[in-house]
């Protein structure tokens, strides 16, 4: 699966082709306090069918000109776009382009909606995770709330992938807006693009 940085306008007329003849598309946002009031996009992650083909984006070095066929893309409703928890991804689309997601399908949402099917509850993720938002509250009443859990445990708990390691604590997400991007971090943004194709 090669990689592509794309953070010119011929890098993004290359890459346009093998996107837009793919079947559906896996897209992921990285940059700082994405879904916040001070929240700032630094790339665009887009993995073809099998991320055979990842490219990202860099928006910091690209002009809306420039980047404007990848959000018509993004907002068709022809090509499928898979996400993983896409709402900030969603919101920062509209707030720094006025671009909304077009046919997209949010696989947080169907961890979700497949837990019955699998045996699992939510009030068992909610109170046996410490660390988990509402284990405080876990005496009180939460029934109907929804355990969100991140993308490596859910490939763990359908079995797609081995138990993961605990976060990686060498990313900061205040320096996706410097540049240049370290090699790391376009392996961090590739890698979400993978494992959201599982």
């Amino acid at each position: 699966m090669p990689t592509v940085l794309c953070a010119t306008a011929s890098s993004v007329e290359r890459a346009l082709p093998l996107l837009k003849a793919s079947s559906h598309l896996f897209v992921d946002l990285e940059g700082r306090n994405l879904g916040n009031e001070d929240g700032a996009l630094s790339v665009i992650s887009i993995g073809t069918a099998l991320a055979r083909d990842i490219f990202i984006f860099d928006v910091l070095s690209l002009s809306v000109e420039d980047i404007r066929p990848v959000l018509d893309l993004i907002a068709n409703t022809h090509t499928l776009k898979i996400v993983w928890d896409g709402r900030m991804d969603a919101i920062d689309f509209r707030r720094t382009y006025n671009v909304r997601f077009g046919r997209v399908l949010d696989l947080q949402i169907a961890d979700i909606v497949s837990r019955p099917e699998r045996g699992v509850e939510d009030e068992v993720m909610m109170h046996s995770v410490p660390w988990h938002p509402l284990h405080p509250v876990r005496y009180y009443d939460t029934g109907g709330v929804h355990a969100l859990v991140g993308l490596k445990q859910a490939l763990e708990s359908h079995g797609v992938a081995d138990k993961p390691e605990r976060g990686n604590p060498s990313i900061n997400h205040q320096d996706w807006m410097s540049r240049p991007l370290s090699r790391e971090y376009l392996k961090y943004a590739a890698q979400d693009i993978v494992l959201i194709s599982r």
